[in-house]
């Protein structure tokens, strides 16, 4: 396996493999390996991100099938917890369809898996035009990834140096490659043999279509549940998005009790099309 991963607390009993989000790497799961200082946490980079610059981004099934052999190398028991966030949630999802034998529960945020149309926009001609255009002059000035950051506030600035390593690494190929990844990933086949609690989750501010695959992504699972993160709207939609690292103590919270099949924290919603979904999962 030739993702670069870090373990941390070996010596505990369940593994939970943390699958981060594109364009940033594995450093975004800091505030969870910290607090799940009680499981095995497995946290690796993806493909053509972090310290895994050097493996090819081909596909997220793809991606899927190596979090999979990581899952039987690493994992005790050859089993885990599985916490994907936006492609890493896309991931997630994949290897549901295709090793659920693997995943004990699942965590499924912002996953992506309708087409959102107007396929020019997605063609890798126009990404590479975009990228040459827009980002390529500008990746290495440390006043551009500032303004960034604070103009869409989705990772805090206390991060900035992470971000700006992330994007020092970003070259056309590697950015063509992780939008058709993204954009190419649709609701894969055999989901509905899943039985692992999986809960998905999606931010009231986000765009339609990311709701609408989350209530997808329900309606095929036979064990799930669909909430919002927040359902009031009052963070903006970026920081909905990543969740984890800007309300990280709900983030945390909400996962470690849907791994002990607990209630959830009550500041979330249900996805209004989950209302008929969610049986009595809470009363586990």
């Amino acid at each position: 396996m030739n993702l670069f991963l870090q373990e941390y607390h070996p010596e505990c009993h369940s593994s939970i493999v943390f699958i981060h989000g594109g364009g940033i790497g594995s450093w975004m799961w800091d505030p969870q390996v910290a607090y799940f200082n009680d499981y095995h946490c497995i946290v690796p980079d993806l493909p053509a991100h972090g310290k895994s610059v050097h493996v090819p981004l081909r596909s997220v099934p793809d991606m899927a099938k190596m979090i999979a052999d990581l899952i039987r190398q690493k994992a005790h028991g050859g089993k885990a917890h599985v916490v994907g966030l936006s492609l890493g949630a896309q991931v997630t999802v994949a290897l549901l369809s295709i090793a659920p034998e693997l995943v004990d529960h699942a965590v499924v945020s912002s996953a992506l898996l309708r087409d959102l149309g107007m396929k020019w926009l997605y063609s890798p001609g126009f990404i590479r035009f975009l990228f040459r255009w827009g980002f390529e002059p500008f990746k290495n000035s440390r006043a551009y990834i500032w303004i960034n950051m604070k103009a869409k506030p989705t990772i805090p600035m206390k991060y900035f140096k992470n971000v700006f390593e992330d994007n020092r690494h970003y070259t056309v190929d590697t950015f063509t490659a992780l939008m058709a990844a993204n954009q190419g990933f649709l609701m894969p086949a055999g989901l509905e043999k899943v039985h692992a609690p999986v809960l998905i989750t999606a931010g009231e501010k986000e765009f339609k279509v990311m709701k609408q695959s989350a209530a997808d992504l329900l309606a095929v699972l036979p064990n799930a549940r669909a909430i919002i993160v927040d359902p009031q709207g009052k963070l903006p939609m970026g920081c909905e998005h990543a969740w984890n690292i800007n309300l990280p103590e709900l983030f945390n919270q909400a996962v470690e009790a849907w791994l002990h099949d607990r209630p959830l924290p009550d500041q979330f919603g249900e996805l209004p099309e989950s209302k008929n979904k969610i049986g009595n999962l809470d009363e586990k």
